[in-house]
Order: C-alpha cells, then structure tokens, then sequence
C-alpha cells in the first residue's frame, strides 16, 4: 500500500514537471530561437548591445541585432525591448561560396549597419568572433 502511494506521488509529480515545461515550450509556437549577446560598446555614455540570433529549425536563418539597452531573453529567445536594428546574415557570396560575418559597423545617428564579410572561416568559432564598431 505506501509502495502505491509513493508511485502515486511520483506520476504526479512528472505529469505536473512536464506540463509546466509544455506550458513555456508552447507560447513559444513551437520554435525556440537561440540567442546571444555577443560583443557590446560604448559611445557618448550609451551601450551598444550586439546579439546574434539563430531561428529556425532546418532552414536556419542567422540575424544579427543591436539594442541600446541590455536585452534579457525568455525561455523562446523574446527580449521585452525592441532592437533598434536587425539584419540576416548572408552566408553565402554572389559566387555561392561560403562566406562569414566579422564586422558588424553601426551608425549611431541612422541606426544602420554594414556587414564585412570574409571567405575564411576564423579559427576561433566562437559565434564567428564578431566585432561591433560605432560610427
């Protein structure tokens, strides 16, 4: 009888485990984007936050965002501030040819940015090993 009761309480609590677990994963719709923050810099006392997001499941798609505040993520990768910049990454070249990100140039007074690719993948793959520079 304890031993059924012990079982009992054990169902419970993986049922009660995983239904929580479903809870997070489904207001996610199901895609869970992987995100970091990769570099950051400062200029006139404001800090330039740069992250690097991966969404997708299969067909990935590799974005790089710039927040002027320090975003914190959720369980899906959601920040509760906007960036105020995005960009995908290319991976590829006209050529077809592999190609990776290694400078990410920010305008300050447009927002904007510029890519700077290269044809070699850096030794160091730590999210590509990108830099932000503020113009």
């Amino acid at each position: 009888m304890k031993n059924r009761i012990y079982v009992i309480l054990l169902i419970s609590l993986v049922t009660l485990g995983c239904s929580e677990q479903k809870k997070e994963t489904s207001s996610c719709n199901g895609l869970i984007d992987s995100v970091k923050i990769i570099d950051k810099k400062t200029n006139d006392k404001k800090t330039y936050h740069l992250v690097h997001r991966v969404r997708g499941l299969q067909d990935k798609t590799e974005i790089i965002e710039i927040y002027d505040h320090s975003p914190t993520f959720d369980f899906c990768g959601n920040s509760q501030i906007e960036p105020i910049a995005e960009n995908s990454i290319d991976s590829r070249d006209f050529h077809n040819k592999p190609q990776f990100i290694k400078e990410v140039v920010f305008n300050t007074s447009k927002n904007s940015m510029i890519f700077y690719y290269v044809s070699k993948k850096p030794n160091n793959s730590d999210d590509k090993k990108v830099s932000l520079i503020l113009k």
